[in-house]
C-alpha cells in the first residue's frame, strides 16, 4: 500500500511539473505578444495623441517593414536589413506625414479616417501587384535558430532574441519621451499644444519626428515577426482590433497606461482555450477589456479625454474647421 501511495504522489508531482512548465511557455508567448502589440499600440498612441490623426495605415505600413526585411535580407544580408528596414519605414512614415497627414491636424477627425483606411488599402494592393498575393517565406537566421533547454521547459532562441529586441527599443521609446528635451516638447504638446507655440517652439518638426518613430516601431514589429508569422500583404490586418484597443484608447498617451493595455488585451489568447471552459472565455475577454481602461486611467487615476482637452475645463465642441477651443480664465493679478 505504502508503494502505491508512493507511484501515486510521484506521479502527481511529475504532472505538476510539466504544467508548471507549460504555464512559464504560455507566460512567455504572452509577454512576447503584448511587447509585439505595444511596438505597434505606442506607435499610434503618439501620432493620436500629439496630433490628433488615427493612423489605419499602421498596420499596413507594418507590412513593409516585413517585406522590406526579406528584400533586403537577400541583397546585403541578415544584420543589414534588420537595420535599415525599420528606418526605411520610418522616412517612409515622416513623408506620409509632411505630405498628406499635417492637412489633417486641424480638419475633422472622420476625414483623417478615410484618407488613412484608403491609403492602407492602397497600400495592401501595391504589395500585391509587386510582390503577389502568395506569402512569402522567410526562415530565422542561423545564428538564432535551436532551443534553450533548461530541464524540461524548451523555447526558441529567436523568441528570446525578439522579446529582448523590443523590451530595448521600448525601453529606449521611454527614455527619449522622459529624458529629452525632444520627449518634453512631445508630452507639452500633448497637455497645451497652444502654449508650446506662444513659447515660440513649433511643432511642425516635432510631429514629423514623431511620425517617424511611431511607424518605425511598426516596422520594427513587422522585422521582428516576419519569420514567425509570414509575410503576406494582408499581414497588417491581422489582430488590428487589439492594437487599437491598446493604441487608440483615450490614455494613450502614457507610455505605462498603453503598456498595460497591450499586457491585458494583446496577450496571446492560447491560455484562455488551454485552461477556461467555454462559458468562462468570455469572461476573460471582458476581463482583457477591463485591464486596458483600468491602464488607461494610469498613473494619474483618471481617463483622458480628446488631446488638447481637459475633463476639469469647460469646453466648446468643435466648430469650423473641426479645431477644439476651450474657455479658460485669466488668474487675477497680484495687486503690487
Amino acid at each position: 500500500m505504502h508503494d502505491g501511495i508512493t507511484g501515486q504522489l510521484e506521479h502527481w508531482e511529475k504532472a505538476l511539473a510539466n504544467e508548471f512548465v507549460f504555464l512559464i511557455e504560455q507566460v512567455i508567448n504572452g509577454l512576447l505578444m503584448g511587447v509585439y502589440y505595444l511596438l505597434i499600440a505606442l506607435g499610434l498612441s503618439i501620432i493620436f495623441s500629439l496630433g490628433g490623426v488615427v493612423n489605419l495605415a499602421h498596420g499596413a505600413l507594418f507590412a513593409i517593414g516585413a517585406y522590406m526585411m526579406v528584400q533586403i535580407t537577400d541583397i546585403a544580408g541578415y544584420g543589414v536589413a534588420f537595420i535599415a528596414s525599420p528606418l526605411i519605414v520610418a522616412a517612409l512614415g515622416m513623408l506620409l506625414e509632411r505630405l498628406f497627414l499635417r492637412h489633417f491636424y486641424k480638419a475633422d477627425p472622420v476625414l483623417s479616417l478615410l484618407f488613412t483606411f484608403g491609403l492602407a488599402m492602397i497600400i495592401e494592393q501595391a504589395l500585391r501587384m509587386v510582390f503577389g498575393a502568395s506569402p512569402l517565406q522567410f526562415n530565422v537566421p542561423n545564428f538564432a535558430r535551436g532551443q534553450l533547454m533548461l530541464g524540461d521547459f524548451m523555447y526558441p532562441y529567436y523568441r528570446l532574441a525578439m522579446l529582448a529586441v523590443a523590451s530595448v527599443a521600448l525601453l529606449l521609446t521611454w527614455l527619449l519621451l522622459n529624458k529629452t528635451a525632444f520627449g518634453k516638447v512631445v508630452k507639452a504638446g500633448v497637455s497645451d499644444p497652444d502654449m508650446v507655440r506662444a513659447l515660440g517652439i513649433s511643432l511642425a518638426p516635432v510631429l514629423t519626428g514623431v511620425c517617424g518613430i511611431g511607424i518605425g516601431l511598426a516596422g520594427l514589429a513587422g522585422v521582428l515577426l516576419a519569420p514567425i508569422s509570414g509575410v503576406h500583404p494582408a499581414m497588417g490586418h491581422r489582430d488590428h482590433d487589439r492594437r487599437l484597443c491598446g493604441g487608440g484608447d483615450w490614455g494613450a498617451g502614457q507610455l505605462l497606461g498603453c503598456g498595460g493595455g497591450r499586457a491585458a488585451g494583446g496577450r496571446d489568447p492560447w491560455p484562455d482555450h488551454v485552461f477556461l471552459s467555454p462559458g468562462l472565455r468570455g469572461f476573460a475577454v471582458h476581463l482583457d477589456v477591463g485591464g486596458v481602461v483600468v491602464a488607461s486611467a494610469w498613473p494619474d487615476g483618471r481617463t483622458h479625454g480628446p488631446p488638447g482637452v481637459n475633463e476639469d475645463e469647460p469646453h466648446i465642441p468643435n466648430s469650423g474647421r473641426g479645431r477644439k477651443h476651450r474657455v479658460t480664465c485669466a488668474r487675477p493679478r497680484r495687486a503690487p
